[in-house]
């Protein structure tokens, strides 16, 4: 949808950006992050020309940006900014309607969209409409902002830092608003900001920057769980993770070598297997590791009419729970809860073992994770 290629901004003798490449899919919201002079608002504004690259190109759906009217460009991508730029002299109606007027849409079209934003934005049509902005709150004032950007049906929103002047419980809910509008109307949002919860929060995918550099460009998780270098790890925070468990998947904590047998061992060669591992349970998988059932030493050790050499399929539990290698740490701590067991194996789609999740080795990873924050706070 967006590209940018090799796309460099020279301001005299000072590099903002150093050949920039970067693609920005279609119908997602990408967040551009860094520190303050990074570069990120300005690769944000070459996107509708506020600002004109030194060196390379800007393509929108594969057509150069250069070779386009500037405001015919801007006029059909929408702009929310952080001191939200609403005239104050016109009502919450006329700010709305204003570039869709321009642009010489159909009036009953006009009042239909701008009714249904103001819907869509969580504020009363008749109680808001003919208000002017200074008698709205900051964060009515930056809705109806919102609202106008979208009010053209534009492709591109770009959003620049719109909601670090609020309250964080204000901020919060305009970033819910800004994903379900997105969830039903699926723009190509650009959003810089400096904030990595924020990023994390709304982000389909993260750029971070430094010194009009490119670090690293990838999902929230992915960045999370594997930052490219130092430089990325500090700025994200190390263990900022842990405050999105739902990012946690079982393919992160799951113990990758489970003890395992095949079916047909005897009962007296299980116990020993057992004992020798150190573990309580066997999985017991066939010859293409698909999960057959498991084998719990607490059955064994009732010992009464037990035959020891009879194979360990004659008495395995087939009937267990298991979860996926995306299933998040929230997934995993409701199974435990709900399905009261000790362990979860970890299969695939045709149920081959993959890995295994013990309660106290979920346990233990996550108080290890609580005896290092206490660390750090101690030092």
């Amino acid at each position: 949808m967006i590209r940018f290629v090799n796309v460099t901004k020279r301001y005299k003798n000072n590099l903002v950006l150093d050949k920039i490449n970067l693609e920005i899919p279609k119908g997602k919201i990408v967040v551009l992050i860094g520190a303050s002079g990074c570069g990120k608002t300005t690769c944000l504004k070459m996107i509708n020309r506020l600002i004109d690259q030194s060196d390379g190109k800007i393509y929108i759906n594969n057509e150069e940006i250069e070779n386009k009217d500037p405001i015919k460009l801007r006029r059909n991508i929408g702009y929310v900014i952080q001191q939200v730029g609403l005239f104050p002299h016109m009502t919450v109606k006329e700010n709305i309607e204003i570039i869709p007027k321009l642009e010489k849409f159909d009036a009953s079209v006009i009042t239909s969209r701008t009714e249904e934003l103001m819907k869509m934005i969580g504020l009363d049509g008749e109680s808001f409409m003919h208000r002017y902005p200074v008698q709205l709150s900051g964060g009515q004032q930056q809705r109806i902002g919102v609202a106008r950007a979208f009010a053209i049906n534009a492709e591109i929103i770009l959003m620049d830092e719109p909601f670090s002047a609020l309250d964080p419980i204000t901020r919060l809910q305009l970033q819910d608003e800004l994903m379900t509008l997105q969830s039903e109307l699926h723009r190509t949002i650009v959003f810089v900001t400096h904030d990595m919860d924020e990023a994390i929060r709304i982000a389909d995918k993260i750029c971070i920057m430094n010194n009009g550099k490119i670090l690293q460009y990838d999902t929230p998780e992915m960045i999370l769980k594997h930052p490219v270098d130092e430089f990325v790890k500090e700025f994200v925070g190390e263990k900022r993770i842990w405050n999105q468990p739902d990012m946690i998947k079982a393919q992160d904590i799951m113990i990758a070598s489970p003890i395992t047998a095949h079916g047909d061992i005897s009962l007296l060669r299980a116990v020993e297997v057992m004992r020798t591992s150190k573990v309580d349970s066997i999985m017991v998988i066939d010859s293409k590791r698909e999960l057959l059932g498991i084998l719990f030493s607490s059955i064994l050790k009732k010992g009464d009419g037990i035959k020891w050499e009879a194979p360990i399929s004659s008495i395995m539990r087939k009937d267990y729970p298991t979860a996926s290698l995306t299933d998040s740490i929230l997934d995993l701590l409701n199974v435990f809860n709900s399905e009261n067991v000790s362990i979860i194996p970890i299969v695939d789609e045709n149920k081959k073992l993959l890995g295994l999740i013990t309660r106290s080795s979920l346990i233990t990873t996550l108080s290890q994770q609580f005896l290092v924050d206490e660390v750090n706070d101690n030092d």
